[in-house]
């Protein structure tokens, strides 16, 4: 007869392999696109910053940058 120590081991083990297939079939989740961002001061809405992400070409890093905008 099992104890149940060994029944508790097993069942870890078992979830454990499901949990890796499971993750295995789904793949890696991507994020679907950067969003800009555009912050205007309260009291002159002339005065606007623009975040805007950009990706590096050579190391395919996303970073951000930081400029001023004139709303539309």
């Amino acid at each position: 007869m099992v104890d149940r120590y060994t029944k508790s081991v097993l069942t870890v083990i078992a979830v454990a392999l499901v949990g890796m297939v499971a993750q295995n079939a789904i793949g890696p989740l991507r994020a679907q696109g950067a969003t800009r961002v555009v912050i205007c001061d309260v009291n002159d809405l002339n005065r606007c910053a623009s975040l805007w992400p950009y990706v590096n070409s050579e190391t395919n890093q996303t970073f951000f940058g930081l400029q001023t905008v004139t709303p539309q």
